[in-house]
């Protein structure tokens, strides 16, 4: 598990004016969990970029919070392992904004699945429960997220397609346009860091092909251009910050160090033994205290609390079977201390 808040820690206070260049390693990888804040931004020029450039979003103010923990491609449901098999995928993980695909389309517990070597980070398809049937895709063609070694003027492109039959709807396809530019490199200052970055920006073009057995008739609608902007720096696993467009506005993720605020020092604590973790139906929490009675408390990225109890023993087992697949913290609190663990539910 890598700690990317003393990361950032570390960093906020040096600053080197010098081009970088981004690899791999700089990619996440599985195990890791990467903070961010989410906000809006009232104010940001896209073309405000160039050389040894200086953005300043320390003003950001954050809205709400979300985390992202990476798996193994064997972590996710059976189901999908033999699409995505280490051939075609080694990283994956739950995408808590799911894309949309239309009226008649549900989409609940979307996986992502990557694909990392030393020469390209690209996705390689999704898993995802489609109007209820767990339903693996993948893409004829990889979409490129980006090409390693990555540096100042780097482009490339990818053309990625994909098509199902979804029973009791039709067919419904999509074929997705991705472009980047490395259009900036500079220092980077955020609230809770300041960084040697990248600037990558990504154009979208997504055209969806829809059959509607209902009325015998198909069509083609082509979305509008899509904009998404990275600043990405070294050793983080991910970026310090992305904008992306939508219509008119804006809005933005970025490393946020407060997500730990609420955390003890014990949140990497070992002694705390919890599995199976990814679970899918029941774990059981081993050396839970040495002093009784404790509460211990399940809650999801946003605070909510889906499981509470008092417990007088030094285990416990516990049903998260009505619990929703993602990401969770399970809390033990004493009148001594606070100790947290990380749980993933995957269903």
């Amino acid at each position: 598990m890598k700690t990317i808040f003393c990361l950032v820690l570390l960093l906020s206070g040096f600053k080197i004016n010098a081009q970088i260049a981004v690899d791999q390693y700089d990619m996440p990888s599985s195990g890791d969990t990467i903070y961010y804040g989410i906000s809006a931004v009232p104010l940001f020029d896209p073309a405000q970029t160039d050389t040894n450039y200086i953005w300043d979003f320390s003003n950001l103010v954050v809205i709400t919070h979300r985390s992202d923990t990476f798996l193994t491609v064997f972590q996710t449901p059976a189901v999908y392992n033999i699409v995505f098999n280490p051939l075609v995928a080694n990283l994956a993980y739950i995408n808590q904004n799911p894309p949309t695909f239309g009226v008649g389309i549900t989409i609940t517990e979307y996986y992502d699945f990557l694909k990392k070597s030393s020469s390209y980070y690209h996705k390689a398809g999704f898993g995802a429960m489609i109007n209820g049937v767990p339903t693996p895709v993948k893409y004829d063609n990889p979409e490129i997220y980006y090409s390693f070694p990555l540096n100042y003027n780097n482009q490339d492109s990818s053309v990625s397609s994909f098509g199902m039959t979804i029973p009791g709807y039709g067919y419904f396809g999509q074929t997705i346009k991705h472009q980047y530019i490395v259009d900036g490199w500079g220092t980077l200052i955020i609230h809770y860091g300041t960084f040697q970055v990248l600037r990558v920006k990504a154009t979208i073009n997504i055209t969806d092909t829809v059959y509607l057995d209902t009325i015998g008739y198909g069509y083609t609608i082509n979305r509008p251009t899509s904009y998404e902007y990275y600043w990405i720096a070294k050793n983080l696993q991910g970026q310090a910050l992305k904008i992306s467009q939508t219509g008119i506005s804006y809005s933005a993720e970025f490393l946020d160090s407060l997500a730990y605020s609420n955390v003890s020092s014990n949140y990497f604590n070992e002694d705390i033994k919890v599995f199976p973790n990814p679970a899918n139906t029941e774990i059981t929490v081993h050396n839970i205290s040495e002093k009784f009675p404790v509460m211990v408390t399940i809650t999801d990225n946003f605070g909510k609390c889906v499981f509470k109890k008092e417990i007088n023993q030094n285990f416990v087992n516990i049903d998260v079977s009505e619990i929703p697949s993602g990401f969770y913290l399970l809390k033990i609190n004493s009148a001594q201390n606070s100790k947290v663990k990380k749980l993933v539910l995957i269903h």
